[in-house]
């Protein structure tokens, strides 16, 4: 072949490959406009045989295989296994990312935080898409919840509605340029998360019996010890404070100097800090009578056990509550 035959040729392939991407983008404004056409009579309340296809075309403005698969996988996950528990884990990442982007509101570049909530509940008929107010709908009687920044489940009655384009972060691990993730457990899966989870020492024994539900035996124990290791460190803390406390009382009514940093300047000053100290040991106290209650409500009075408050330091269960209890006057019999 001749340069010029050869230079025909590139001009050729040059001029169909404009005149072929220019009918693509024909195409492609023709297949825009049918897809606005589509979002309108979906917005009127027109639905096709296939809802999941109806959501992602209005709320994605596309229609494609992969944006559709966590919407089919989560609709198989809930269908196939009505009357089995289904967990929900959400996490949103914010703050500064290894990309250098700043979440809104953040003021510190050098934060970077993941919120999680956690919810569980027993579905009891198919899922659904309310396509109208851009919900996927869990039919169930009620569900429990809990964030990371909360220390108790929380119930609420009726079925479970997650933010319906939420479901397009399906198992997408957090990373620069990717804030949200969400992982959907059923049946099994259930309990190998809770076996697993290390995040803020979740009580799934708590969750199932505001659901209604009898957790397995294995649960319980775990659940127990877990509670009672959660009262003992709770209960070392607010006693050294208590201490703490008492000691700064004593030092402000002898005019002592400086407290907290603070110089105590005259008599008044020095008993104004002496009262603030007093009503926070009140408050101290409190919470002591409170986690006294539930050690004996769970027999940590009576329970023959040494367990290791850190390397080296043990703590007699039964002498540690009881004396407490004695000292608080916590009645040792409960009703």
């Amino acid at each position: 072949m001749s340069l010029d035959t050869y230079i025909t040729t590139i001009e050729n392939l040059f001029k169909e490959s404009e005149e072929l991407m220019a009918e693509g983008k024909e195409l492609g404004s023709q297949a825009d406009l049918k897809l606005s056409l589509l979002q309108d009579k979906i917005k009127k309340g027109e639905r096709s045989s296939a809802p999941i296809t109806d959501f992602v075309a209005l709320y994605f403005g596309r229609i494609d295989a992969d944006l559709k698969k966590p919407y089919y996988d989560v609709q198989n996950k809930a269908n196939n296994n009505n009357g089995a528990q289904i967990l929900f884990v959400q996490e949103y990442k914010h703050g500064f990312d290894s990309a250098g982007c700043i979440a809104l509101g953040n003021h510190n570049p050098r934060t970077l935080e993941v919120d999680s909530q956690v919810t569980l509940c027993i579905i009891n008929n198919n899922f659904e898409l309310d396509i109208d107010n851009c919900e996927a709908v869990f039919p169930t009687k009620k569900y429990t919840t809990i964030s990371d920044h909360e220390s108790h489940w929380t119930v609420v009655n009726g079925p479970f509605r997650l933010k319906g384009t939420d479901i397009s972060y399906l198992n997408q691990t957090l990373g620069p340029g990717k804030r949200n993730s969400l992982s959907v457990y059923v049946g099994k899966e259930v309990e190998d998360y809770f076996d697993n989870a290390n995040v803020f020492q979740l009580s799934y024994v708590d969750a199932l019996e505001l659901l209604g539900e009898v957790p397995p035996e294995k649960y319980l124990l775990k659940d127990k010890q877990k509670k009672i290791q959660n009262i003992i460190n709770e209960l070392v803390i607010l006693t050294n404070r208590e201490d703490k406390l008492t000691q700064e009382i004593e030092q402000a009514y002898r005019h002592s100097f400086p407290l907290r940093g603070a110089s105590v300047q005259s008599h008044e000053d020095s008993i104004n800090i002496a009262e603030s100290f007093e009503k926070e040991r009140d408050q101290v106290h409190v919470d002591i009578r409170s986690y006294l209650s539930k050690a004996v409500s769970l027999g940590m009075h009576e329970m023959d056990e040494i367990i290791a408050r850190r390397q080296g330091v043990m703590l007699n269960v039964k002498e540690y509550i009881s004396g407490l209890c004695q000292k608080y006057r916590i009645d040792l019999i409960q009703n």
